[in-house]
């Protein structure tokens, strides 16, 4: 029990008690705890944490795990802090061990892990690695089967006679053992797709999706490129399945159905406004309403190749062809040809300062936008001269593009391009679903009677409404702050895997804390943008503009 002035408690990663049998982490509290750790603030952060059942006070993360008997003694379980995380999955090594050495001819077993992945080290030599390997897989989750299994006459020890982890050798990842190549072409072609959205050289079958990097918007790049290669999968997939291996069970080898014609052309007309169209109100239509991106020009482009780029892109997503009417009130698609490439792109030679050129070159593209004329879309291309790279900055009004749509924009233009530079008429893949025919269903979803019923609960959650406080005098203010790496490491690595959610919650429960705290209250009403796209009806918007 613990000793006189400290409290101690046995959690889960919740941080909620645990009932008898049950192993979890051991805390400490009270007047034998101390402040922290001297000049370690991110270490300090992790291990010291605000003690949930005696406010303002913290307790002391010990990384012991133990369990509470029936007759109330406490048992060691081992460290929390040899728990590792795979594929997004808490992984114990010492379980993979432990079924490892029940093999009769394993004599020494031990578990670490190489780049991200989970690796057996086993003795001795004569055992068959890939037997061991299909051992594990046969009892054990996915997760938790390694990536490789190194078999070595005897393990390496310290003086004290424990494994040296740090004299084991490196894996041979390129070996059969280290997981095994694509079995099939579903299997290659995502991996090739996984490698492309996220820029990397190669991706194995066993790799999960946000391990690497990925993230909500670029899984709809992922089941955009893989519609392209023939393959049907929704983001919704993506996240829940993660990596190649799983995502292939789910899809059949058979050509994704082609968009019907009739659907590709009913972008053109009249769109509705959706809802945070008609929250901006007016000020939606200012032609200073606008976001712009920047990006490589190649050396030898040709303002012919950019017409002819921009010409495909325009044609494709009908929104770039949008004009403002009645003052905000309506806003209409063009024909396709209703716009003229050429005119919305202009040329400057550029020097050598380029990101101040790019800089001041986006603000004058911004200038030029006119909405109600149907001048949706500018481009300006630095050039920098036939040696050097230049700069191409595209700026659009915010009604026709948002963040997603940039990255489906900015590929499509650079695909384009290439095709035109090389002398091919630039084809690219029709979108799915337009943004017409979305805002329409949209709307139509508002008012069904499955959302209208969850009306009651929302206004639960929100509660009362409260009356409007005076308007603060003078300018409103805004603060942005810059973390140090050392805590930004613990936020983007311990974090998200202790409270089982992403960055953003974390950042957004320290907000609502600080602002609770500040204002004396329990709840805070937080306005957290996002990119909108509803899947209305399973729709795939990831090529949607």
């Amino acid at each position: 029990k613990p000793i006189a002035g400290v409290r101690g408690y046995l959690l889960d990663s919740f941080l909620r008690p645990l009932p008898h049998g049950v192993t979890g982490e051991l805390y400490l509290a009270g007047v034998g705890v101390a402040r922290g750790y001297l000049g370690r603030p991110a270490l300090t952060a992790e291990r010291f944490v605000a003690d949930p059942f005696v406010p303002g006070e913290r307790m002391y993360r010990t990384g012991d795990l133990a369990y509470w008997t029936e007759d109330g003694e406490l048992v060691s379980a081992g460290r929390a802090d040899d728990q590792v995380k795979i594929r997004g999955f808490r992984v114990e090594p010492r379980e993979i061990e432990f079924a490892l050495s029940s093999r009769p001819e394993v004599t020494q077993a031990t578990v670490t892990v190489h780049d991200g992945r989970l690796v057996a080290y086993v003795a001795p030599d004569d055992v068959d690695p890939e037997a061991l390997r299909e051992g594990i897989a046969a009892r054990m989750p996915a997760y938790m089967v390694p990536a490789a299994v190194v078999a070595l006459a005897a393990l390496p020890l310290t003086p004290h006679g424990k494994i040296d982890r740090k004299a084991l050798p490196a894996p041979d990842f390129s070996s059969k053992t280290a997981g095994r190549e694509p079995a099939n072409e579903v299997e290659r072609i995502l991996c090739d797709v996984f490698a492309e959205v996220l820029g990397l050289a190669r991706v194995g079958v066993e790799d999960g999706f946000f391990e690497l990097g990925g993230d909500s918007i670029s899984s709809m790049q992922v089941a955009s490129r893989a519609r392209r290669d023939g393959l049907s999968l929704t983001p919704r997939q993506i996240f829940d399945h993660r990596t190649p291996e799983r995502l292939a069970r789910l899809v059949a080898e058979t050509a994704v159905p082609q968009p019907d014609p009739a659907a590709i052309e009913d972008g053109v007309g009249e769109v509705a406004l959706t809802p945070v169209m008609r929250m901006f109100g007016e000020g939606v239509a200012g032609a200073g309403f606008a976001q712009w991106v920047v990006t490589g020009a190649p050396a030898d482009l040709t303002e012919e190749t950019l017409a002819a780029g921009f010409t495909a892109v325009l044609d494709t997503h009908d929104m770039l062809r949008a004009r403002v009417a009645d003052g905000g009130a309506r806003l209409v698609v063009g024909e396709r040809g209703s716009v003229a490439a050429a005119g919305m792109i202009t040329r400057v030679e550029a020097g050598a300062a380029l990101a101040e050129a790019a800089e001041s070159a986006a603000r004058e593209a911004v200038g030029r936008l006119d909405p109600a004329a149907g001048v949706m879309v500018q481009a300006v291309w630095l050039d920098a001269g036939p040696d050097r790279v230049g700069r191409l900055v595209v700026a659009a009004h915010h009604l026709v593009v948002d963040g997603v749509s940039w990255r489906v924009l900015t590929a499509d233009l650079r695909a384009a391009c290439e095709a035109a530079a090389a002398g091919r008429r630039p084809e690219l893949e029709p979108v799915g679903v337009s943004f017409r025919r979305w805002a329409a269903l949209l709307e139509e979803w508002a008012v069904s009677a499955e959302r209208v019923a969850e009306l009651p609960a929302w206004k639960a959650i929100l509660g009362p409404p409260s009356e409007p406080g005076p308007a603060p005098s003078g300018a409103v203010c805004s603060r942005s702050w810059t973390v140090p790496s050392a805590e930004t490491s613990v936020l983007v690595s311990r974090a998200p895997a202790v409270f089982h959610c992403r960055v953003h919650e974390v950042l957004l429960a320290g907000l609502a804390g600080a602002v609770a705290r500040w204002r004396g209250e329990d709840t805070v009403l937080v306005d957290v943008e996002s990119h909108g796209r509803h899947p209305v009806e399973g729709m795939d918007l990831s090529r949607t503009v």
